[in-house]
């Protein structure tokens, strides 16, 4: 017998042709931004200021040219992990996949079809259960109209940085219009233990970068950050970032020195908007990412 709340979720492509639209003319953006970036890069690494901080903690990466050390920074950015951190079980106020929904379902699945699915661990004739909480920057925020999301639709993440289309009924999208939208993932290039930070889940999934470096957009810094603290309708910032540097757009793991320049800008602290972040200068936090990054073996230990 099947029950009449019997559900059925097809599986998706690996790339869905709307994923494959959006990439594409994110690749000819990316190429472009990257491009009129490199000078600015090339004078910040040539920089005295970097030199100086470089012959402090990095001597081998102080040795090199400006170009050389660029070469270096973007071959070590197409060889970092992508990883993506999920709860081992449904937890905590982000719903994600789960040890049980990969194991059920047989594919990654985003966000957005994580909450549409019936939990993994649910009998079979469960309904799919639609719970938008609190904000998540990273997925239940996404084309947003109810009166908690007030005036955030235009300049949500999803859409208005990765430029996903927006979905028919915000908020509600069908099974097919989820599969458009992005697993989010962290990009180590800092070469953190943990892959992504582990808040999100006590698993992390390393993907084969061979296998999705065509489908890699990169943002200068988590979006779900930036929104929370540059999207002025969605209250006091979160952390005081220097928002003039524009997130769109995104980068590929073949075209990003405009995604490197704003990413290291981004953090440098902006006074005027309070907040945690001390003031720092691009030398600074290209220093600390250097520091951290496998140019300069052997990794320092963290604080």
């Amino acid at each position: 017998m099947t029950s009449q709340h019997q559900f059925q979720f097809p599986t998706p492509p690996v790339q869905t042709p709307v994923q494959a639209s959006v990439r594409a003319a994110s690749e000819r953006a990316a190429a472009a931004a990257s491009a009129a970036a490199t000078p600015r890069v090339l004078e910040l690494f040539a920089s005295p200021e970097l030199r100086r901080l470089l012959s402090a903690c990095c001597p081998a990466a102080a040795k090199l040219s400006p170009e050389r050390l660029l070469d270096r920074v973007r071959a070590e950015a197409k060889a970092a992990e992508i990883v993506h951190n999920f709860p081992a079980r449904p937890a905590g106020e982000f719903v994600d996949v789960s040890m049980a929904s990969l194991e059920k379902y047989g594919f990654f699945l985003n966000q957005w079809q994580a909450q549409l699915i019936p939990p993994a661990e649910a009998p079979p004739d469960a309904s799919p259960v639609w719970t938008p909480g609190a904000f998540d920057p990273r997925s239940t925020a996404a084309n947003a109209s109810s009166a908690h999301y007030k005036n955030l639709g235009p300049q949500i993440a999803e859409i208005s940085i990765f430029g996903c289309p927006p979905f028919a009924r915000p908020l509600r999208p069908t099974w097919d219009e989820a599969a458009n939208r992005l697993v989010y993932a962290a990009h180590n290039i800092r070469r953190l233990d943990t892959g992504s930070a582990p808040l999100f889940g006590n698993v992390g999934a390393v993907f084969r970068t061979s296998r999705v470096r065509k489908m890699v957009e990169i943002a200068p810094i988590d979006t779900g950050i930036w929104e929370a603290s540059c999207n002025d309708t969605y209250g006091p910032p979160r952390f005081n970032l220097d928002c003039s540097y524009p997130m769109a757009p995104v980068g590929t793991l073949d075209h990003f020195d405009h995604v490197l320049y704003r990413g290291l800008g981004s953090w440098g602290g902006d006074g005027s908007r309070g907040g945690r972040l001390p003031r720092r200068s691009l030398a600074q936090s290209a220093a600390e990412l250097i520091a951290r990054s496998a140019v300069s073996p052997p990794l320092p230990p963290l604080p």
